[in-house]
């Protein structure tokens, strides 16, 4: 029976390789079945049919009530599978809160499987370091580093999390060996989250120093003096050594960029820039729900109504998943009441530790979880993550126990059915994802027969939308467009709107199909719409310059390149700028409307002139640098010709 129990306590082991390209973010639905179906064996072997339950009522409740505000959203405020998502992952964290809580005396073996899983997210993390590290574009190779977890934020978060623990394992153990061997565990540990840059994890990491230091001087009193004496002479000796590092300069500027919100200096404090619009945005979201939320999993189809083009969004290829702090999230999802029960479910055991008479180590090591938990939480997304769901729930058991006032009898009958159901849905999911990467293949590949074959059984498994929430029959009716189908690929765009309100191809290409059907005016809208939505969204801007070329208005065809491309649009969209510059030579009209190409006309006849007359015209307050680029090579290309 030990040996059955091991070989599954092992089998959380494989979570970092079941994520995998083909199941990519952000659901993570392989490691939730895998994690579940852990819990629901190591159940049927060790729990049972009735148990006893030491629990706090304060945190329990709390839990249950946020479960409850979940299923009452689904039922009545957003009933689509986003929601369904979201429900299930508050299933899976109230079904792993009460197996901690019947499995309590086990608490040492759980704690050293979450550090052994935070050392192979290590090892994965310095694999991807060492593959991805790009001198040449920094921010792309740190951004491709996925540890296993998803990015490397996440990674740097749960390694900081186990921190605490270390402490509590070294004093159990009180072996030099074991202790030596954590001390290398947290070294490299710190190391791998500085070169990542992970700001989020610097900060964590920082936080957690400085709890040691406070507990030093709590415990050891006259020797903290000496060691908080040590630190700073071995900080200070460390920064003058390493000061003249490139790498190490950069590392700096990534942590400091924290306190920068100018989005006008670099890459670091532009995304810092980010979070905070898109913070700003959702609070206002919250003020538009106050009271229920907008619906659980609804934050990510409604963001891009509340004008987010001071972000990345504005060009149409970033679909925001959260906004990078879970107490807003919370807050604008499940209203007043669930931001509330959140808090009470972090705050709470921080509060119970503090106030018992006796501590030990391990109440310490919790405090400090709690602690480094809740400030993440402002900064990240872990409550999406099954790693952390998990974590967290286990620790939450911890408390609850140690602070008991009530017994909750708990039949192991409700566990396995809620535990089946949790596993059924998990499974769907994975097949789900699974064919969607197989329609994403056939796309790329303009198999469109296939596409939409896939996107059918997709449907048919009660999956609505796609990792980045792109309705399933945005795919659907882009394949019939591309077959000559209008009819039936307007049918899915107006399905694909019903779902996502504001979702920007889909906006697009309703335009598109409305000019195929001869509905000019009702094409024009659906582009405009698709232009406030997002500023500098590149397709709907050229579809309505090459619309009013082909209806001979140069001047509004001109209008509608006012805009910004992302360096990535640049090489994807240079065959319809060429189109449309060719076309604007052609039709030199434009000039007796316009003053400022008029002075222009004698440049007409020389290449080179004719693309400074275009910088000129095109680039006078709105167009970047890339639109230069683009000009370079269309006048380079006609040289050679």
């Amino acid at each position: 029976m030990r040996a059955i129990r091991l070989f599954l306590y092992s089998l959380l082991f494989l979570s970092p390789i079941f994520y995998l390209p083909f199941v990519p973010d952000p659901a993570h639905s392989p490691v939730y079945f895998i994690f579940t179906l852990v819990l629901f064996l190591l159940s049927l072997i060790q729990w049972k049919k009735k148990s006893s339950l030491l629990h706090n009522p304060i945190i329990t409740v709390s839990i249950l009530g946020l479960g409850i505000l979940a299923l009452i959203s689904i039922m009545f405020i957003s009933c689509n599978s986003e929601a369904t998502l979201e429900f299930f992952r508050i299933l899976f964290f109230l079904l792993s809160y009460f197996f901690f809580l019947s499995q309590i005396v086990k608490a040492r073996l759980f704690i050293s499987v979450f550090v052994l899983l935070g050392f192979l997210y290590m090892i994965f993390g310095y694999n991807d370091y060492l593959k991805f590290y790009n001198d040449q574009d920094l921010h792309r190779g740190l951004y491709e580093i996925r540890a296993g977890i998803g990015h490397k934020n996440l990674m740097s978060m749960y390694l900081v999390l186990t921190f605490p623990f270390l402490l509590y394992l070294s004093e159990h153990y009180r072996s030099r060996k074991i202790s030596f061997i954590f001390f290398i565990y947290f070294v490299l540990a710190a190391v791998l989250i500085a070169l990542c840059q992970s700001r989020v994890g610097l900060l964590a990491l920082f936080t957690f120093i400085f709890l040691v230091v406070i507990y030093s001087v709590y415990r050891y009193r006259r020797r903290s003096i000496k060691l908080i004496g040590l630190l700073l002479v071995l900080l200070a000796s460390f920064h003058l050594i390493f000061q003249s590092n490139g790498h190490y300069r950069q590392i700096i500027k990534r942590g400091l960029s924290i306190v920068y919100v100018n989005k006008n200096i670099d890459e670091n404090s532009r995304s810092v820039y980010e979070r905070k619009t898109l913070w700003k945005k959702t609070k206002e979201i919250f003020c538009d729900y106050p009271l229920m939320g907008c619906g659980i999993g609804q934050w990510k189809l409604l963001i891009v109504g509340y004008d987010i083009n001071e972000t990345r969004s504005k060009f149409g290829n970033i679909i925001f998943q959260q906004p990078h702090n879970d107490y807003l999230w919370v807050a604008a999802e499940y209203g007043i009441l669930g931001i509330i029960l959140f808090v009470l479910i972090l705050l709470v055991p921080i509060v119970v530790l503090t106030r018992l008479k006796e501590r030990s180590m391990l109440d310490f090591s919790l405090a400090m979880f709690f602690v480094i938990y809740a400030l993440i939480s402002v900064f990240d997304f872990p409550k999406e993550r099954p790693q952390f769901l998990f974590f967290l729930a286990f620790s939450l058991a911890l408390v609850s126990h140690k602070a008991w006032t009530k017994v909750l009898r708990f039949q192991r009958s409700i566990f396995f059915g809620l535990a089946i159901i949790i596993l059924l849905f998990f499974a769907k999911r994975v097949l789900a994802e699974s064919q969607m990467a197989q329609l994403q293949f056939n796309r790329e590949k303009s198999k469109f027969t296939e596409v939409s074959k896939i996107a059918t059984k997709v449907a048919n498994l009660g999956v609505e939308y796609d990792q980045t929430a792109t309705p399933i029959d945005f795919y659907v009716g882009e394949a019939s467009f591309y077959k000559g189908d209008y009819t039936a690929a307007m049918t899915h765009f107006l399905k694909s709107i019903e779902r996502s309100p504001y979702h920007l191809y889909s906006w697009n290409n309703i335009g598109a199909v409305y000019l195929k059907l001869g509905s000019d005016l009702k094409a024009i809208y659906s582009w405009e719409k698709a232009k406030d939505l997002s500023r500098d969204f590149a397709e709907p801007r050229l579809n309505l310059a090459q619309y009013y070329l082909y209806k001979n208005d140069p001047l509004a065809a001109e209008n509608q390149l006012h805009f910004q491309l992302e360096k990535e649009d640049v090489v994807r969209y240079q065959a319809a700028w060429n189109s449309i510059l060719d076309s604007l030579v052609r039709k030199s009209n434009i000039i007796a409307n316009n003053k400022i190409m008029q002075n222009s006309l004698n440049d007409f006849n020389i290449n080179q002139r004719r693309r400074n007359w275009f910088i000129q015209v095109f680039c006078r307050d709105s167009l970047s640098f890339k639109h230069q680029l683009l000009l370079d090579i269309h006048y380079a290309s006609k040289q050679k010709k």
